[in-house]
């Protein structure tokens, strides 16, 4: 039998998922050298390899921040991507128990989800914070203008204070590192994050599944109707 291949994320979506992904990436390898530099570079009286690394670092930042920014544009405006409604804390919570039984093979099936079920919305929702965790302490500890307009030291004051001083601050900022790596990036579908220990069984429950989207306009099957489209 012929394997079909539809589309369940759409092109801005997969993108969105690779600047998040690279960032990330790079967010990591320059914050390790930041907190403990490795490597010993720089031309004599020129700029340092710690120059670069944190000028790399704060790049990745804008990216990873401007990339949440259009995903949650997405989730409110897009016609195939406005999905929302799907991150109710409340109603993910209760949802958990379902879920995880079936992860855990201590049940044969779980309630039909959308697109997401509640551990994937859950996780995402804590990502989000997560980003903003990140945001507000990275800024904290920066020394210039953020996108060229706010006055670091000035507009993130009180973050320091709220934590105890700058000091303090850092260290948050690089224990919110090892939070992040709990999680592990599933390579399809794009944009998935899932708690490690269940990524098998996701991968294993979801494969085969999929709808079209808008990148299936054109050439090729013929168009099915989003799930999301309003």
């Amino acid at each position: 039998m012929e394997r079909e291949y539809v589309y369940t994320w759409s092109l801005t979506e997969r993108m969105v998922h690779w600047v998040t992904a690279l960032a990330v990436a790079a967010l990591t390898l320059t914050g390790f050298y930041i907190h403990w530099p490795f490597i010993e570079g720089g031309a004599p009286g020129g700029v340092g390899l710690m120059a670069w690394m944190r000028f790399a670092h704060f790049v990745a930042a804008y990216a990873l921040i401007l990339a949440l920014v259009v995903r949650v544009y997405l989730a409110f405006a897009s016609v195939f991507s406005a999905d929302w409604r799907e991150f109710g804390l409340w109603r993910n919570l209760r949802s958990v128990p379902d879920i995880l039984g079936y992860y855990l093979f201590l049940k044969r099936g779980h309630k039909e989800y959308r697109r997401y079920n509640p551990l994937q919305a859950l996780t995402y929702f804590f990502w989000l914070l997560l980003v903003l965790f990140f945001a507000l302490t990275g800024f904290a500890l920066y020394h210039g203008r953020v996108f060229g307009i706010l006055r670091a030291p000035d507009s993130f004051m009180w973050v320091n204070a709220l934590l105890g001083g700058e000091p303090y601050t850092r260290i948050w900022h690089y224990l919110a590192m090892w939070v992040r790596f709990t999680f592990t990036w599933r390579r399809s579908p794009p944009g998935r994050i899932v708690i490690t220990p269940f990524a098998r069984s996701l991968a294993a429950t979801r494969r085969n599944r999929g709808v079209p989207d808008e990148s299936s306009a054109g050439p090729g099957p013929r168009r099915r109707q989003h799930p999301y489209a309003r």
